[in-house]
């Protein structure tokens, strides 16, 4: 089930064709605290320190809990994540809340930017899950789309940012013409401003409930 994401919900049925008792039984189980305890805690997942604008922290005051479309995961600087989970199978979370969020860096290069080591789960245990996954995104979007990082290698990620302003003269054009909202114009997966990546989520999650009269666990609940 770990291996589950949206699009993939067609693996149900091979899995309960022959046999719906292990449909059953999945009946009586909350499915989200299963998967948190499989999770692996954050002083088992991270290796050493983590380095974040020119100085090394303990990695568990950086990183959140996080809900994506590929499970649960841990994420910096993304203010969709779970930060109310402090304590969970063992993660101790020590992050505290502050009034720089989302987190910002002056300093371009590798010295200003996130570097951050993982440990992958042993073969004896798992010999499914081989790779990383890697997702970026803005802070305030659902992490939805990501890219493999084989085991054993080192990646680097190059990051540029493009801003777009609308004249006036747009904002005054009505929706369907224009054919996007304004972040004030409405609102998805219960977050106050409206984000694209957002609104995809939400479709996503209503064609599951629509499929599967359910909604996945690892997607956000209102």
């Amino acid at each position: 089930m770990a291996l589950i994401n949206f699009g993939d919900f067609d693996m149900l049925d091979e899995y309960f064709k022959n046999s719906t008792e292990f449909a059953e039984r999945l009946n009586s189980i909350n499915i989200t605290k299963l998967m948190v305890e499989a999770m692996p805690s954050c002083g088992e997942f991270f290796v050493n320190k983590c380095w974040w604008h020119t100085k090394y922290y303990n990695c568990c005051t950086l990183f959140e809990f996080q809900r994506t479309e590929y499970g649960f995961c841990y994420s910096f600087n993304s203010e969709t994540s779970d930060i109310h989970i402090k304590n969970v199978n063992k993660f101790e979370f020590t992050y505290e809340l502050d009034s720089s969020r989302p987190r910002r860096t002056s300093t371009s290069g590798k010295r200003g930017g996130l570097r951050l080591t993982v440990n992958l789960p042993p073969k004896e245990v798992s010999n499914i899950i081989e790779d990383d996954f890697i997702l970026v995104t803005s802070p305030y979007s659902f992490p939805m789309v990501g890219s493999d990082i084989p085991a054993g290698s080192s990646a680097q990620v190059l990051l540029s940012a493009k801003t777009t302003k609308p004249t006036p003269q747009v904002r005054g054009l009505s929706s369907d013409r224009r054919h996007c909202l304004f972040r004030d114009e409405g609102k998805a997966l219960g977050k106050p401003k409206y984000f694209h990546t957002n609104c995809l989520a939400e479709c996503h999650r209503e064609s599951a409930y629509e499929y599967c009269n359910c909604t996945p666990y690892f997607y956000p609940n209102e």
